[in-house]
This record gives C-alpha cells, sequence and structure tokens, in this order.
C-alpha cells in the first residue's frame, strides 16, 4: 500500500551568493543580489557602476504591512536608473533620476508591502551610454516601530495580543509555530486554526493534491521527501500567488515510492 503523508508548512530562508563580473561590487544579477538588513530606521549602502553595461543588485526582506521609501542619489554618476522587483522576480517599478533636476540627482519611490514576507529585489545602473561613477541607496522603513526591539511590530503585537510582552519564539495558540513565523506569514498568532498548514485533498488515481491557505502577493516553495529520518528533502516548485489569486494554493503529484512526505515554505530567499 502506498502511503502519502502531509507534514506542517514553515518558514525558511537560504542565502545564495554568486561570483560577480565586476571587482566593486553588489552583484549583477538578482541571482547574485546582496543582502541589506534593513533595520527600523533604515539602511543606506554605496556603490559604483564600473561600465554603462554594469547593474548592481540589492536585495531584502520585506516585512507585511509595511511602507518602505526606496532612494537612489547619484554622487559621480551623471545619471541612473531603479529598477525594483518583487519575490517572483518581476519588474514592479522602474524609474530614473534626472541629470537635468537640481544636484544631486535621485529617484524616491514609497511602496507598502500587502503581502507576507519576501525577498524584494532592487537594481541600479546607468541610465545613458557611457555612464559610470558612484551612487547611493537608501531603503527606510516608514511605519516601523519596534521599542522592545523583539523583531515584531509593537503594532502588530498590540493589535494581535493588546500588549507588548509576547516573544518571537513564543506560540501563543500553540499550532506548532512561533509568533514571528505567524507575522512573517500573515496569520493569526493567536488562533490555532490559523497557520501555514498542508492540507490532503482529494486525488485522482496515482495523484497526490496537497493544498494551503496562502495570502495575496506572496510566494511559497513546495518540498517532497521520502524519508523523514534522514532529512533530504527536494524542491519541488515555487509558486507565486497574485493579488487576486484566492486564499489557497495546491500542488499535484504522482505517486513513485511507496511513502511520500511533504512541506510547504514561505518563501524568504533562493
Amino acid at each position: 500500500m502506498k502511503m502519502i503523508l502531509f507534514i506542517l508548512g514553515a518558514v525558511m530562508a537560504v542565502a545564495v551568493q554568486a561570483a560577480d563580473l565586476f571587482p566593486d561590487d553588489h552583484g549583477d544579477a538578482i541571482s547574485e543580489a546582496t543582502s541589506m538588513m534593513v533595520p527600523t530606521n533604515g539602511v543606506t549602502v554605496s556603490g559604483r557602476i564600473e561600465i554603462d553595461t554594469d547593474q548592481d543588485w540589492f536585495e531584502f526582506i520585506a516585512l507585511p504591512d509595511t511602507v518602505y521609501r526606496l532612494q537612489a542619489q547619484v554622487s559621480s554618476l551623471w545619471d541612473m536608473e531603479l529598477e525594483f522587483r518583487g519575490p517572483h522576480t518581476t519588474r514592479l517599478v522602474r524609474a530614473t533620476s534626472s541629470a537635468l533636476s537640481s544636484a544631486p540627482a535621485k529617484v524616491t519611490l514609497t511602496w507598502t508591502n500587502i503581502g507576507a514576507a519576501g525577498p524584494y529585489y532592487v537594481g541600479i545602473r546607468g541610465y545613458l551610454s557611457f555612464t559610470t561613477g558612484t551612487y547611493s541607496l537608501a531603503v527606510a522603513p516608514l511605519n516601523l516601530i519596534d521599542e522592545d526591539g523583539d523583531s515584531l511590530p509593537d503594532s502588530w503585537e498590540w493589535a494581535q495580543f493588546g500588549w507588548l510582552g509576547s516573544t518571537p519564539q513564543g506560540d501563543d495558540d500553540g499550532d506548532g509555530f512561533s509568533n514571528l513565523s505567524e507575522f512573517y506569514s500573515r496569520t493569526s498568532p493567536t488562533n490555532p486554526a490559523s497557520a501555514l498548514l498542508l492540507h490532503p485533498h482529494k486525488t485522482a488515481p496515482g495523484v497526490v493534491t496537497v493544498d494551503w491557505p496562502v495570502v495575496p502577493d506572496s510566494v511559497y516553495r513546495v518540498w517532497w521527501s521520502t524519508n523523514l529520518v534522514t532529512g533530504i528533502w527536494m524542491p519541488l516548485d515555487t509558486l507565486y500567488q497574485p493579488v487576486n489569486g484566492g486564499t489557497n494554493l495546491q500542488w499535484n503529484d504522482a505517486f513513485s515510492v511507496s511513502q511520500q512526505f511533504y512541506k510547504v515554505e514561505l518563501f524568504l530567499g533562493p
């Protein structure tokens, strides 16, 4: 008899850094993006466009319901283009500075993350051919306050618990997910029925279907294993849930071995 088991979802992140084409530098493609940690007061980084075909990419984890301001400013770079992409790497916004504006030329973007936590990417390049030089990039959350420094926004703690005494490692509803994981996933930390859980679904002969609750504009990754003891998991697919995509995702898979295990995670990086 073939056995199909379903396990809890997860919130995980794996960082991968590839070699860069230029010596300065911050990654010439999304897969090579330089990771930025964005504290509550924001972060500023600088870089250099080596030649006119050079492009620098940066990555940061955008938190749910957080407003971010992205501002790129030229130093010795004549003019530049800022490109902003989501966790599905689809372009969200492209904007340019203007060398004709008052110095220093800059481009500013304000954006709100309406989805779960996820990786977002900022690319900087020279706007005109043969443009090289230096620039700075500032990323700052505009509505994020965390007075107790526990990585849980104060507004979220007040809304969910009515006080600031919760901890990121705590599991107030006992569903197996930490408060921090529930914040990232946009699930409820006080309702055990609200969690990133896999559910069995009706299957056709020789096919298994798993589904799980999702939030709009978020990315999830499905994993598969045949042995929980060895802990060897193989990624099956990374799925994007669009803004108007509903509240559930599902994955169909064929029976291939005597036992199969599945898990799903909120996608926080390659």
